[in-house]
């Protein structure tokens, strides 16, 4: 009796922890998947950061635990039902930003706001960077595109849970930039990154300007 009061605590919380760390573990597998998916819909649709959202959400739905007892429930319903849940999670509990092309290729690159970075016949372009220009990289390399994702997921195991995202908020930097959507809300952050070749020109409007970082930003994140 007195072993197993001592040792049953201890099996619990190690049993408890290590469900935690898979549920971690099963959310940034699933997460690196959608990001790369978004990733892709960024590289054939000139950085659309809406079609990048939806693939986001589409590759987040297994993240989804939809109710199947409901007897009026059917395949489709149980599907949009997911979907429309992805999309929220997408808008309130993940950051997208863009790491490459920097908001400073588009100057190097693309004077002609409406065309963007030439996409075309990079083989027989200059793989320098422009003389005197801001960017630093060549043509090939703004072709690039490198987008960063954080989600904020919630840890449901109890004790554990807070004694984890406890030890995360208190090692992270104050000014890290996915914080304020995910620890700052008391969520744990999900990081994920990914790299594809564009498929289209990259371009820089109205709908996708707030997601670019700078050079700066980015030598900083580094």
């Amino acid at each position: 009796m007195v072993e197993t009061l001592i040792t049953m605590p201890i099996l619990l919380l190690i049993g408890a922890a290590l469900l935690q760390v898979y549920f971690i573990w099963e959310t940034k597998l699933t997460l690196n998947q959608a990001t790369l998916l978004a990733a892709r819909a960024g590289a054939v649709s000139s950085i659309n950061i809406d079609q990048m959202r939806n693939e986001l959400a589409k590759g987040l739905l297994p993240l989804q635990a939809p109710d199947l007892d409901d007897p009026s429930s059917t395949p489709a319903t149980v599907y949009a039902t997911a979907y429309i849940n992805a999309q929220t999670t997408v808008v309130n509990d993940v950051v997208l930003r863009i790491a490459n092309p920097t908001l400073e290729a588009f100057t190097d690159f693309a004077p002609q706001a409406l065309i963007g970075i030439p996409n075309d016949h990079l083989q027989a372009r200059s793989n320098l960077p422009v003389p005197n220009g801001v960017s630093g990289v060549s043509v090939q390399d703004a072709n690039l595109l490198r987008i960063q994702i954080a989600f904020g997921m919630n840890l449901d195991i109890p004790f554990i849970g807070p004694i984890i995202f406890s030890i995360i908020d208190a090692s992270t930097d104050p000014n890290a930039w996915y914080r304020p959507i995910t620890l700052d809300r008391g969520l744990f952050p999900v990081l994920s990154v990914a790299t594809v070749r564009m498929q289209s020109n990259p371009q820089l409007n109205d709908g996708n300007r707030a997601f670019f970082m700078s050079r700066l930003q980015v030598q900083n994140a580094i």
